[in-house]
């Protein structure tokens, strides 16, 4: 798959493949399975129509409360960028990249970091209508231009996350499987158990079924156009899954109850 590479202000992709996560069954719980939301800022443009109405007649000065004003909206959404980059370096941090490639991919975000945070003081400092178009202008299309790769790879590394969650499950329905066959071979009556492993594999089915809906939603973003949407309808997908994967995990408390008695407790996987 597609890893992000933010080179100084600019986006390439690199192809590196994960590692299969080695956590062991039962365990399904996961902090954070859902990627945040990434800002549009597509009210951006909306400060340069802003500065332009609030001129004066003679077309020479500029109102300075609304001046101020768009200088605030300004930076509110430059603040919301660098944030939605801080995110996506604490997901790949988090993430099964080598350290090679995190080392590298972590340092192009600090530097598209760096660079809006310089835009950012640009705009504060300056009292210059026309200067302060031109930084949020360069704001925007740098913007658009990374966008695009960063809602798709953070879909993704969400949806590896949440697979690899799906892979622990499964590994709980194999070990729960096992345990009943050999309750029938010893006579036991092990239909409670069956239909509560029925109805866990259907949940995980379900969450399967989509996650792979997911990542084909993060895999459908391939330009500012159909960012915001594709990577909603990501997003949607993954909550859905999560509340399968969270009815499954009700299933296995009741195996766990029916093997080992009432007072089972099992922490429950995170929200």
């Amino acid at each position: 798959m597609a890893i992000l590479l933010l080179m100084g202000i600019g986006l390439q992709a690199m192809a590196a493949p994960f590692q299969a996560n080695t956590l062991k069954a039962p365990q399904i719980a996961s902090n954070g399975i859902t990627p945040a939301s990434l800002p549009s800022i597509s009210h951006l443009p909306l400060v340069n129509r802003t500065l332009n109405a609030i001129r004066s007649a003679s077309g020479h000065t500029v109102n300075d409360a609304r001046l101020q004003l768009a200088k605030t909206t300004s930076v509110k959404s430059i603040n919301s960028i660098i944030n939605a980059l801080n995110m996506v370096n604490s997901r790949v941090a988090l993430s099964k990249l080598s350290n090679t490639d995190k080392a590298t991919v972590m340092s192009q975000i600090s530097s598209n970091i760096t660079w809006f945070e310089a835009e950012k003081n640009a705009i504060q400092s300056s009292n210059d209508s026309a200067s302060i178009r031109m930084d949020i202008s360069q704001v925007t299309g740098q913007w658009n231009s990374i966008k695009t790769g960063l809602k798709q790879e953070t879909g993704i590394l969400a949806c590896d996350e949440f697979d690899s969650r799906l892979s622990n499950a499964s590994r709980a329905s194999s070990i729960a499987s096992q345990k009943i066959q050999s309750l029938n071979a010893r006579g036991k009556d092990t239909s409670d158990l069956q239909e509560a492993l029925t109805s866990y594999n259907s949940h995980l089915a379900s969450a399967t079924t989509y996650s792979q809906n997911a990542r084909a939603d993060f895999n459908n973003i391939n330009s500012p156009s159909t960012a915001d949407a594709s990577y909603s309808a990501g997003l949607k997908q993954l909550n859905l899954g999560q509340q399968q994967l969270s009815a499954s995990y009700q299933d296995l408390v009741s195996m766990y109850r029916l093997l080992l008695g009432n007072n089972v407790t099992i922490n429950s996987p995170s929200p």
